[in-house]
């Protein structure tokens, strides 16, 4: 008796731990395609958009491009919003077996003293100790299972963007013979100070432009 109480005790143990740790995974990769996606906005906007004007041809690739990054980031922070329940439970629904205790959601606005008897009633019966470990196991794979279909669209959503995007830089370039990519990398602005006498060179288009800045 005493091994099959420990069997089942090892079940829930592993269960349980498997699932966080799944669920841990899950917040992981919904926050680098979170980071991920945050620095290629910051760089489209410090880059890319600036440079619209002189460079029209580059506007749909540019959109295309951040709408993709966009939207992976909203479906990310979908992935991993939380979902917390009404938090409250009545007497009935302990005497019941009804309601799970081992879960915050579910008695989180109630009062110490209700909360504490409520465990007392769950902690005399062995069975429904072993009901509440096993709702918890089962909506937290509920739960994992959300999370990683919506994180599995994301990922192809992400790898989608980037595909399109490419080849839509490509098309833009090609049909666009004329123009200089060089001319989209290049930073617009480069500064350099020397020790004794500063002096500021400013690149703009290729032209350079030098003055001295007195102190």
């Amino acid at each position: 008796m005493r091994v099959r109480e420990r069997g089942i005790q090892t079940f829930y143990r592993v269960a349980l731990r498997n699932h966080i740790k799944l669920s841990d995974i899950a917040d992981t990769k919904a926050n680098i395609l979170l980071s991920v996606n945050a620095i290629i906005i910051s760089v489209v906007l410090a880059n890319l958009i600036s440079k619209l004007d002189t460079n029209p041809y580059l506007t749909w690739p540019t959109v295309i491009f951040t709408l993709f990054s966009v939207i992976s980031m909203i479906m990310s922070i979908i992935a991993t919003r939380p979902n917390v329940t009404s938090g409250e439970f009545t007497k009935e629904d302990v005497e019941n077996k009804e309601v799970n205790l081992t879960f915050f959601g579910n008695f989180h606005k109630m009062e110490l003293k209700e909360y504490e008897w409520a465990v007392e009633e769950l902690l005399k019966d062995k069975d429904y100790v072993y009901k509440s470990l096993t709702k918890d196991l089962y909506f937290l794979g509920v739960v994992l299972n959300r999370k990683y279909k919506i994180l599995r669209v994301t990922y192809t959503v992400f790898m989608t963007g980037i595909i399109i995007s490419v080849f839509a830089f490509g098309i833009a370039i090609k049909n666009n013979p004329g123009a200089d990519i060089k001319d989209v990398l290049e930073p617009d602005v480069k500064v350099s100070t020397q020790n004794s006498n500063p002096e500021y060179t400013v690149l703009f288009n290729n032209k350079t432009h030098c003055f001295l800045a007195s102190h």
